[in-house]
């Protein structure tokens, strides 16, 4: 009998002051998970802007390929960190509602709030599985971007050197079409000019011939004179 009651009113005892517990621990949950859901709201404004930022940088084709990469890059690390944030503060709600499940058992409107909460984590989770796949589709696409400019670059470098390739041969053969074109001038001329010498030669040979001739037969003139001479003078 009283043994018993005694035994009986010490579980009492014991189960009023786990429920105790058990609702202070609930209580502190709630309390910390309505402080956290409401910082959540300007927390996720927050990250909605430095993402807007980063998308801006990313999309901005003026911007070099590196500092676009670069954005996209600190966007996903951004979007994992937010990811990271609003679930912790969900799982708070999450852990407060199965904890006075446990307590009071699966009630109605405590399972209601248990699925709402599961929903809203699967909630975060899409919304931004959904980002991060943006993310990674705009890294592909920057990774395109770079190896099409680079290819670009390459063609125009050498679509350049061509060009530079084919600017110098046309002097060069400018240049000797003009060398060719002075030699032809030179040669001409100067032909020209060795005619007229041959033929001051040739007039100067003939004059000479003329000269030596007209000496020729005055020496023969005087010489017969002077053998006539002497053979006049040998008669008498």
């Amino acid at each position: 009998g009283f043994g018993e009651t005694g035994e009986s009113i010490k579980g009492w005892a014991k189960d009023i002051k786990e429920v105790e517990q058990t609702n202070i621990k609930i209580l502190a949950l709630q309390d910390e998970y309505n402080k956290k859901s409401r910082a959540a709201k300007l927390i996720q404004l927050e990250y909605q802007k430095g993402a807007e930022k980063l998308r801006q940088i990313r999309d901005d084709e003026s911007k070099s390929i590196s500092e676009r990469q670069k954005a996209n890059t600190d966007l996903g690390e951004l979007l994992k960190k937010q990811m990271s944030e609003e679930l912790a503060i969900q799982m708070i709600n999450l852990k407060a509602i199965e904890t006075e499940i446990k307590l009071k058992g699966n009630l109605t409107e405590l399972e209601d709030k248990r699925i709402e909460a599961l929903t809203e984590i699967a909630d975060i989770q899409e919304r931004i599985t959904g980002q991060e796949s943006e993310q990674k589709t705009n890294r592909v696409a920057l990774q395109k971007e770079a190896s099409d400019r680079a290819k670009e670059a390459q063609e125009a470098a050498k679509a350049r050197a061509q060009e530079a390739k084919d600017r110098a041969k046309a002097r060069a053969e400018e240049a000797a079409s003009q060398l060719s074109q002075n030699l032809r001038i030179y040669l001409a001329e100067n032909n020209a000019l060795l005619k007229n010498v041959d033929d001051r030669l040739k007039i100067e040979e003939a004059a000479h011939s003329k000269r030596l001739a007209l000496l020729q037969a005055e020496f023969e003139t005087t010489e017969k004179k002077e053998s006539d001479k002497l053979a006049l003078k040998a008669s008498i």
